[in-house]
């Protein structure tokens, strides 16, 4: 498989507000996902999860180590490619709904109408995407706001999939789910990744969804630990 995402040996601390204290976000970090892949990082809050996402977003620079993409370090992007990176090659889904008043369909097809693309070609664009994320033709013309929960999340991940990025970073993507629906919209979204190519990195705090990842590890203390509780860090043998 072609590598798409690369944690080098990063790290990355920051002080707390009221003090001095240092705080180890992530701890010499190794690791890479792959394109066709889905990856999940599962450990409870503030184990340094979204520390990563950020990293790999560009919206962190680590201190120490390297974040690649395709082969290029995320810290030589200026402002300007920095933000093309995360508008064309990357699509994110967050623990915020930022949404507009008007229909589910319009809403996911936001980011592409935010590239140039045409409303009535973005929202042709996204409905397909909707549909497999379990969306039907009537929801998907229900006003955002009157969509449940479980709907909006569903409707966010189709945003951050409508630009057919090449790699898809997702903050708790069925923190608004039942079980069953978890489980369902994971499949769906191993299926994408399988069927266009896509890396896809989700953290999560349920350990219990490691199973529907292509490879899942376990984050704790800002070390990356897989099934064997391995340390995937750079003094310890790698989990890839």
């Amino acid at each position: 498989m072609t590598e798409t995402l690369r944690f080098e040996a990063i790290s990355l601390s920051y002080r707390m507000s009221h003090g001095e204290e240092q705080v180890v976000a992530v701890d010499r970090v190794s690791m890479s996902v792959d394109a066709g892949e889905l990856v999940m990082i599962y450990g409870p809050s503030g184990a340094g999860k979204s520390t990563l996402l950020n990293l790999a977003a560009t919206l962190l620079v680590p201190d120490r180590g390297r974040v690649l993409f395709e082969g290029r370090d995320l810290a030589d992007l200026d402002r300007g490619a920095a933000a093309d990176y995360r508008k064309h090659d990357i699509g994110c889904v967050t623990q915020n709904f930022m949404m507009m008043n008007g229909p589910a369909a319009e809403n996911a097809a936001l980011k592409l109408m935010g590239t140039g693309v045409r409303w009535r070609e973005a929202v042709a664009r996204v409905a397909p995407i909707l549909g497999r994320l379990g969306l039907d033709p009537e929801k998907q013309r229900r006003n955002a706001f009157d969509l449940s929960m479980g709907e909006r999340q569903r409707m966010m991940i189709a945003r951050a999939l409508s630009n057919d990025p090449r790699l898809l970073l997702a903050d708790e993507p069925t923190s608004h789910l039942d079980s069953r629906n978890s489980e369902e919209i994971l499949a769906v979204l191993r299926e994408l990744c399988h069927e266009r190519g896509l890396a896809a990195l989700m953290v999560t705090h349920d350990p219990s969804l490691a199973v529907l990842a292509d490879r899942s590890h376990e984050l704790r203390d800002g070390q990356l630990f897989d099934y064997a509780r391995e340390p995937a860090n750079a003094d310890a043998v790698s989990s890839e």
